[in-house]
């Protein structure tokens, strides 16, 4: 649903370049290619995993840089649940149901982020 939303919203005046990364919701959309005609589109398949096994030193890299943006507050993932190691199989369900938006994390030793 995400997916067909973002293509819906692509202008027809601007250029825009739509990047595959994954399938969170478990669904692989179908794209019928006449929308990036239409809509002048580009369409590219991101392939990190692959990416960094032939370049591991990119890997690095983006990993650095990334930690370097959280460090600065610049990166702040969306956090909607937190359970203690105790209360594990109850993020499991919560995953399960598909009710989690953003991360949903364990905590060790009574330390929170939230």
């Amino acid at each position: 649903q995400i997916f067909d939303q973002c293509v819906r919203c692509v202008s027809v005046n601007g250029y825009a370049r739509l990047l595959v990364i994954g399938f969170a919701s478990g669904t692989i959309p179908k794209l019928p290619v006449n929308m990036a005609l239409i809509k002048g589109f580009d369409l590219v398949g991101v392939r990190m995993g692959a990416q960094f096994m032939i370049q591991p030193e990119l890997g690095v890299e983006a990993m650095a840089a990334i930690m370097r943006m959280t460090d600065k507050g610049k990166l702040r993932p969306h956090v909607s649940a937190e359970f203690s190691l105790e209360n594990f199989r109850d993020a499991f369900r919560l995953m399960e149901r598909k009710e989690v938006v953003g991360k949903c994390c364990i905590t060790f030793g009574g330390s929170s982020r939230l």
